[in-house]
């Protein structure tokens, strides 16, 4: 019986933090360990005790895992623990990122017995070009309690060895394309200095001297600081975002919903 339930996730916007909990609340498993890899490079390997359940979460970025994410995800470790991978879109695609995942915990020694792609609101979305707008949504999270209930009732009835999970995607991956060096800008005359969009940057590209600058070539386009700025002081008006989120808006409007593999 598993007692213990580790989540760790990549969650810049909190969608994924959001659906990874929701999965936790089906598994009925009391004690949590949490790590919140967002914000924090991991200095030390993490070991995890093989009769502990982990689930680990990240945002689906031009169809790969974040490769931020992926160094801090690679300093868990364990010899043969039960993992569920957790993929969140902004309603395009999860593209490689499942499978992708599955590589990465099952070379720190993890064996993977589900996995799931849920949507959240995308990254660009903002007022008036509203994408996937205010998901997860309770459906959403209805579906990720439930599916949460499926692991531990898969887990309960398993035999003595659980067989490989078939995930969708495709080896090579997805290729990452080199991006410009672009980020949100800051409108200096809504700015009140509160260092909100500092302490939300998943790659510390933020800093607030005399003014709030940021390191271009660090920012990895995650509209942290967008999204949580009290004051609508940072925005995201470059070309390569504008003509981005017309593309989701007219190709990406279908509502899609989550998928499981167990």
């Amino acid at each position: 019986m598993i007692r213990t339930v580790n989540i760790i996730y990549f969650s810049p916007t909190k969608t994924t933090k959001n659906i990874v909990n929701a999965i936790v609340k089906g598994t009925g498993i009391n004690k949590v360990n949490e790590f919140d890899v967002t914000t924090e490079n991991l200095k030390e390997t993490i070991a995890i005790p093989d009769e502990e359940l982990t689930i680990f979460g990240t945002p689906v970025y031009g169809g790969r895992v974040p490769a931020v994410a992926v160094n801090r995800f690679k300093k868990i470790k364990t010899t043969n623990s039960l993992a569920v991978l957790v993929a969140v879109y902004g309603n395009r695609g999860f593209d490689d990122v499942l499978l992708e995942l599955k590589d990465i915990t099952n070379l720190s020694g993890f064996n993977t017995i589900a996995a799931g792609a849920f949507i959240g609101e995308h990254s660009y979305s903002i007022h008036g070009t509203e994408i996937a707008k205010n998901r997860p949504d309770n459906s959403d999270i209805e579906k990720a309690i439930d599916f949460g209930k499926q692991i531990i009732d898969k887990i309960d009835n398993r035999k003595s060895k659980i067989d490989d999970i078939i995930i969708p995607g495709n080896f090579p991956y997805r290729e990452i394309k080199d991006r410009p060096a672009i980020s949100p800008e800051t409108i200096y005359s809504n700015c009140i200095k509160c260092g909100i969009c500092v302490d939300v940057c998943p790659t510390h590209a933020i800093s607030l001297n005399s003014q709030i600058e940021t390191e271009s070539d660090l920012c990895i386009w995650c509209c942290a600081c967008v999204k949580y700025c009290p004051q609508n002081a940072r925005t995201m008006n470059n070309d390569v975002i504008v003509n981005t989120q017309k593309w989701l808006l007219e190709k990406c409007l279908e509502r899609r919903e989550p998928e499981m593999f167990l």
